[in-house]
């Protein structure tokens, strides 16, 4: 593996070297070097292997040391929720819908820009169209469920899929009540059948049900840290979050003595219990407030090197190409920071040939309707239907009406 040291200010690589294994003796070796070379920093941050733990601390005795929030939280989550994670996938694939769902989703037809064009002026001329168009609409979410982009444990694939499923069914049955085309009616009829076979099977939801009791109380802490649903684990820690983490323990403390599911009970106690033992590392700092709370900038710079190694020379040569290569490809990634470029080349030119380059690309020719667009469009066709509100033609009563007393002038 490379081993690389970066600053957290300036965002440059200031070194990198090989280390053949992640054992205490091979990362002491290296931080002796990184001591030889830039002396002691003023914090570190590491996940939380035993190894790079304790070669830290021999090391680097009198700085901050952290833990990396990313690494505990996906650390806490496998242990709380990966068997039913693992489980609940099992059964739902065993059910063997989603390639059905997914050819049944593919089959009904594509979403008609100018029906759509009619709904935004308030009627519609093909009513059969739009309630084909309202089934598809509550259908496709199943066949790209959404991420947070941090995989296992942040996002449960699974659970939202099964969620998802639920919330798709109660839907289709609701708009059917509404519906007069028969081919409608047919793919509502198709989707229901197949979405039955995870929300009715009672193993399912039993899975389901605890791992969402569980994501519930893990969720808690997340939001205890600040971090939203959606939101970076990288950004800085909310002043107070210390004590926000602190007072949800507390609670979950409380929790666990109550009359609870033994599922709740087993994950908060894990959850009190990880959190203690890392409190402390988890909220280090130096005086100057520069260690991050996550090292996902060295992360993201390994990423970006595998990524740039693929699209030069293929899977197959990325393993070599870092095997031999990592180190000064670590280094060379420096180049993408203007100040570096400024302080090694003595001006940023590089910068001003990239932006004249980019004018040069060519541009992606848009839809005449964007997807977004496309979608709001059938979500108002939608309700437009549920509310019995979808008329064949732009002309209101309130128009007609004026319309008539004109003639009548």
């Amino acid at each position: 593996m490379i081993v690389a040291v970066r600053d957290s200010i300036s965002g440059f690589t200031l070194w990198s070297r090989k280390c053949f294994s992640e054992s205490y003796e091979s990362i002491l070796s290296v931080l002796k070097e990184v001591k030889e070379r830039f002396g002691d920093p003023s914090g570190a941050i590491s996940d939380m292997r035993q190894g790079i733990i304790s070669a830290l601390d021999e090391m680097f005795p009198n700085i901050p040391r952290r833990v990396c929030l990313f690494h505990f939280f996906r650390d806490l989550g496998s242990y709380i929720m990966k068997t039913m994670h693992l489980e609940l996938g099992r059964r739902i694939n065993g059910e063997g819908m989603k390639s059905q769902l997914k050819r049944l989703i593919r089959s009904i037809p594509s979403y008609d820009p100018f029906t759509l064009m009619e709904i935004e002026g308030g009627f519609c001329s093909s009513r059969d169209l739009m309630e084909i168009m309202s089934v598809r609409r509550i259908l496709e979410p199943l066949s790209r469920t959404a991420s947070s982009g941090y995989g296992f444990p942040f996002t449960l694939r699974h659970l939202n899929f099964y969620l998802e499923c639920r919330e798709a069914e109660i839907r289709l049955r609701n708009i059917m009540e509404h519906l007069s085309s028969r081919e409608a009616m047919e793919y509502a009829k198709d989707a229901i059948s197949l979405l039955s076979r995870v929300t009715g099977n009672e193993s399912i939801v039993e899975t389901a049900m605890k791992l969402k009791d569980v994501n519930a109380i893990f969720q808690g802490l997340r939001r205890a840290f600040g971090i939203p649903d959606h939101g970076k684990l990288s950004d800085d820690i909310e002043m107070n979050s210390h004590e926000m983490c602190s007072a949800y323990i507390e609670e979950l403390e409380v929790f666990i003595t109550q009359n609870i599911k033994d599922h709740d009970r087993r994950a908060a106690k894990l959850i009190i219990e990880s959190y203690r033992k890392w409190e402390s590392r988890l909220f280090s700092q130096n005086a100057e407030g520069t260690i991050p709370r996550t090292n996902n900038s060295i992360e993201q710079l390994f990423r970006r090197i595998r990524r740039n190694a693929r699209k030069r020379s293929g899977n197959s040569a990325t393993g070599s190409i870092i095997t031999h290569r990592g180190e000064s490809l670590a280094i060379f990634q420096n180049i993408a920071i203007p100040e570096y470029r400024k302080i090694v080349f003595g001006s940023d030119d590089m910068e001003s040939v990239a932006s004249a380059a980019a004018k040069y690309r060519k541009r992606v020719k848009k839809p005449v309707i964007s997807r977004y667009r496309m979608e709001k469009l059938v979500d108002l066709g939608t309700k437009m239907i549920l509310s019995d509100t979808l008329n064949k033609n732009p002309y209101t009563d309130e128009m007609m009406s004026i319309a008539y007393s004109s003639r009548g002038k």
